[in-house]
């Protein structure tokens, strides 16, 4: 195998071919963009607590801040659990039902086991409805593997946690569509 001393010598040859910079040019030029790089970084993180500032300030939030409120009030990063209030609001909610599940996000499956109740590594009290063919909101972040993650997990064999897979559409019932 060849050294890093070797490779570096094949590559300055490459380049010299290419009468492209040198490696010493390159390595400049990474650090100088090196820098700028976390200069715009502090810049954007600077920008966004302005803006949570006044968020704050006016009262208004858009549905993502809501979103993430709810989670750092149900859910603890540094102790990787449920806050006091998280186990609480678990108590609250007999069943849980969450439609479209398909376009769920990170973020809200993480609401979602904030609140859940579990039995054996499963939600016991989670009813979710969903078509993964009909996801729209990749846009918004979510994540349709979710669904199927949730879908190759779940069994339906009988039992207090299984999958109950509908085949047939009622939509288009000839009740439905004949006047």
């Amino acid at each position: 195998m060849a050294s890093y001393k070797d490779l570096r010598g094949i590559w300055k040859k490459f380049w010299a071919k290419k009468n492209m910079p040198s490696i010493a040019y390159l390595e400049q030029e990474q650090e100088t963009t090196g820098k700028m790089i976390c200069m715009l970084l502090e810049l954007a993180r600077k920008f966004d607590q302005a803006l949570m500032e006044e968020k704050m300030r006016l009262k208004k939030f858009d549905f993502s801040d809501i979103e993430h409120f709810a989670y750092q009030i149900l859910y603890s990063e540094a102790d990787h659990a449920r806050t006091a209030i998280g186990e609480r609001v678990s108590q609250d909610y007999r069943y849980i039902y969450v439609d479209e599940y398909q376009d769920s996000s990170d973020l809200q499956e993480h609401i979602l086991k904030a609140i859940e109740r579990r039995k054996n590594g499963l939600s016991k009290n989670i009813f979710l409805v969903g078509d993964v063919k009909q996801s729209i909101y990749r846009f918004r972040l979510s994540r349709p593997e979710l669904f199927m993650e949730k879908f190759e997990h779940y069994s339906t064999e009988d039992g207090d946690c299984r999958r109950i897979d509908l085949h047939k559409n009622f939509r288009s019932r000839a009740e439905v569509l004949e006047p």
